[in-house]
Parts: C-alpha cells; sequence; structure tokens
C-alpha cells in the first residue's frame, strides 16, 4: 500500500515554492526558444525536435532508445519526433550493419544545418540567462541540476 502523501502548508513548503520557481524560469526559457524559433526558423518544429537532431550530431549512429534516455522521453515520443524529422528531410534511420532490426540515427546536411541555427539561438538564449552569474554560481547550479537530474531518474515521478 502506499504511503499517504504529506500535506504541507504551501507557504511554507520551501522544496514545493523551489520547484515552481525552477519550472517557471525553465517554462519561460522554454517559451523564449519556441518564440525565437517560429521567427528565425518557421518551419513548425520545436525546440525537442531540435534538441534530437542535436544529440545525432553530437552521438552520431545513436539508437532511438538512446536518444529516448538523453532526453527522458519514452520511445513513442521519440519515434513521433523522429518520423517530423525525417519527413523534413533532416534525419534518417538506417538498418545496423551488425544487427538490421536495429535503425541507426543520422542528420542530413540539411538537419546539420538547422542543428547550427538553432544551436545559436540556444546559445544567445543561454548567456541572457546565464551569462552574468560568476563562475562559482556557474559551478553551484551546475552541481546542483546534476544532483536534481539525478534524483528525477533514480526515482522518477512522485507514483
Amino acid at each position: 500500500m502506499k504511503n499517504p502523501t504529506k500535506h504541507h502548508a504551501p507557504a511554507d513548503d520551501t522544496a514545493r515554492t523551489t520547484f515552481v520557481s525552477l519550472m517557471t524560469v525553465f517554462g519561460t526559457a522554454q517559451q523564449l526558444l519556441k518564440d525565437r524559433m517560429r521567427v528565425e526558423q518557421g518551419d513548425g518544429l520545436g525546440p525537442l525536435h531540435l534538441r534530437l537532431l542535436c544529440l545525432c550530431v553530437e552521438q552520431p549512429g545513436g539508437t532511438q532508445q538512446q536518444l529516448a534516455n538523453l532526453t527522458g522521453r519514452d520511445k513513442g515520443q521519440v519515434a513521433h519526433l523522429i518520423h517530423a524529422l525525417e519527413a523534413r528531410g533532416l534525419m534518417v534511420r538506417t538498418p545496423d550493419a551488425m544487427d538490421g532490426r536495429l535503425l541507426r540515427m543520422s542528420v542530413t546536411a540539411a538537419g546539420a544545418n538547422e542543428v547550427q541555427r538553432f544551436m545559436a539561438i540556444e546559445t544567445e538564449l543561454a548567456h541572457h540567462l546565464f551569462g552574468e552569474l560568476a563562475a562559482g554560481e556557474v559551478e553551484q547550479l551546475q552541481a546542483l541540476a546534476r544532483q536534481l537530474l539525478q534524483r528525477a531518474t533514480t526515482r522518477p515521478g512522485i507514483a
């Protein structure tokens, strides 16, 4: 039987307040990224589409499952994104030489161009948000982000 959820008074719940603050900051950052992409790319692709392309450039020949693991998305979501990228000629899937059932992802020349444009937008936004932080603050923020990601992936969800 599940343990009953503990209820905290919202005003006194530092963990929840921190969570809401982070979600708000990154939700706003994601919206800024989407808005900028809409203006500069205008092709209906979202940040997650381009994040997949970036991962394929960083780790050529990856599989759909590897992309799902790297993005924290389920395999079905990743498959949907991959289909959209293939339909636009930005990515191709090729059978693995050793195991034909396994498909390897690669980025086309057009996809590589989109990655460059996306990375420029992403870099500009990153500098806007984090560029004025002191080196110690950046290190602390990165350490906290790694710790939070580790918690999220070792104990996913709240179920």
